[in-house]
Formats: C-alpha cells, sequence, structure tokens
C-alpha cells in the first residue's frame, strides 16, 4: 500500500503546460445558459490543478508502476528473507596461505613478522608419507615446512614450501608461478569428501591432492582436500575437517 501527499504548483510547471487546454465556448448571458454550461465556465475559471483533467490521475499512476514494477510488466512481489545454499557452508573459511620456496621460508616469515608484528612461528613438517595422501593419483611423497600467524580473530595465514625434488601440490604450483596466494581453506563439519564431490559437481574444479595429519581418529587429527579451482576461482581452494568428517576420503593406491 502506498500514501502520496502532494502539492501541485501554481501556476503550473512548463512540463504540464500543454495539457491545460481550456475548454472552448461562446459568450453567453448567463442568465440564459444551462446547469451544463455553466459547470463548463466554473471549470475554466478554477484553478489549472482542477482544470487537467484525469492530470493527477495519470501522474499517481506513473508513480505507484514505477514502484511496482508496472513499467517493466512485472508484478510487485514482497521480498523474502531467502538464504542462498553455497556449495560451500557459510562462515567455514578459516585461513588463506602463502607459498614460497623452500630456501625462502624463514626470510618470508620474518617479513610477515614484521609486517603483522607477531613473533615468528614455530616450524614444522607436514605431509610425507605417514600423511596417507594422494597426489595426481599416486601415494603423496612429498612434505612440507608449515607456519601459521593469525591475520585477525577469525583468519590465520598459513605459509607452506613444498619439499624440494618431490612431486606434490604445494612444489609444483611454487615452481610453475612463484611465491603467491597458494589457496583459502574452508573447514566443514560434514563429510570432506562428500563437499570434494559436490565443488567438483558445480565445475569449479577436480580434487588434485588430499591428505591427513595427526593420528587417525583421535584429538587433533584430521584432513584436507585441495581442490584445483585455479582457473575458475583464480586460487586453489582447501576443504579441511576433523574426526569423523574424513570418513570417506580415499586411500592411496598401494
Amino acid at each position: 500500500h502506498f500514501h502520496f501527499n502532494f502539492t501541485l504548483p501554481d501556476p503550473p510547471p512548463p512540463w504540464i503546460q500543454p495539457k491545460l487546454k481550456s475548454t472552448p465556448f461562446v459568450r453567453m448571458n448567463p442568465s440564459s445558459m444551462t446547469e451544463h454550461q455553466m459547470r463548463g465556465v466554473t471549470a475554466n475559471t478554477a484553478p489549472w490543478h482542477q482544470r487537467v483533467t484525469g492530470c493527477g490521475v495519470v501522474v499517481l499512476a506513473v508513480v505507484v508502476a514505477a514502484l511496482c514494477g508496472g513499467a517493466t510488466g512485472t508484478t510487485a512481489v514482497a521480498p523474502t528473507s531467502t538464504t542462498l545454499q553455497g556449495v560451500l557452508p557459510a562462515n567455514t573459511l578459516t585461513h588463506f596461505c602463502i607459498i614460497t620456496s623452500w630456501e625462502n621460508y624463514n626470510q618470508t616469515l620474518d617479513r610477515y613478522s614484521q609486517l603483522l608484528g607477531q613473533p615468528v612461528p614455530q616450524i614444522k613438517r607436514a605431509g610425507g608419507p605417514d600423511s596417507n595422501g594422494t597426489y595426481l593419483g599416486k601415494k603423496l611423497m612429498g612434505s612440507t615446512k608449515i607456519g601459521f600467524m593469525q591475520a585477525n580473530q577469525m583468519t590465520k595465514i598459513e605459509f607452506l614450501a613444498g619439499e624440494p625434488g618431490v612431486p606434490s601440490w604445494w612444489l609444483d604450483v611454487y615452481t610453475k608461478r612463484g611465491m603467491e596466494v597458494h589457496h583459502m581453506g574452508y573447514e566443514v563439519s560434514e563429510s570432506v569428501w562428500a563437499v570434494a564431490q559436490r565443488f567438483q559437481a558445480a565445475g569449479l574444479g577436480d580434487p588434485v591432492q588430499w591428505g591427513h595429519w595427526g593420528v587417525l581418529n583421535q584429538d587433533g587429527s584430521g584432513c584436507y582436500v585441495y581442490m584445483d579451482s585455479v582457473q575458475s576461482l583464480g586460487v586453489t581452494t582447501e576443504i579441511l575437517g576433523n574426526g569423523a568428517f574424513c570418513d570417506g576420503l580415499p586411500l592411496p593406491p598401494s
């Protein structure tokens, strides 16, 4: 429902002047004029906005049509609070990763420590044969240096560097493109592999490397899948989870 309150100016604006056409009449003796003719004389001497037949209705109709979508032939529909369903669950981004070289890893950490005013993080190793991982259809043998800094209260920065001479998504991405943002990481509370399949079915990229960390089914254990979404999204997508959410992750070939 719309309620309008407006006052039309007098004299009328230029854009409405063509609408002002006085009804022609012949001079007559008022005493000999009919009631209908008297009303015509009154109409021609009334204020302009009363003489513009249908003008107010036309203006109001145009305004309402514009507000309601009438100009495009559509029908106005009350807005709803529908939430779009994404391929990835909402609010699951936990970190992004910088990939650098094995030789320059410490130097990269020093620079970010200076940038963020944070201490250099402890450097660990991840991946390798013990991760029970897969890379390009083969058992993952390559490892990586790994460390984290806190970017803000909700997002971390991960730093990785692939072991030289041993194939991995860490090493191969750096070899091809150099130091860059390697991936965006999303931690999900459902089957990690099921989300990876949903991601693939949406045409956003294919799983290229996956593996585990920690002791299986123990506190602190988890898994990840790297989706090659560089062409579709500009960066690799990492889907990760913990505990039972890692069930169903394919085992590497023997």
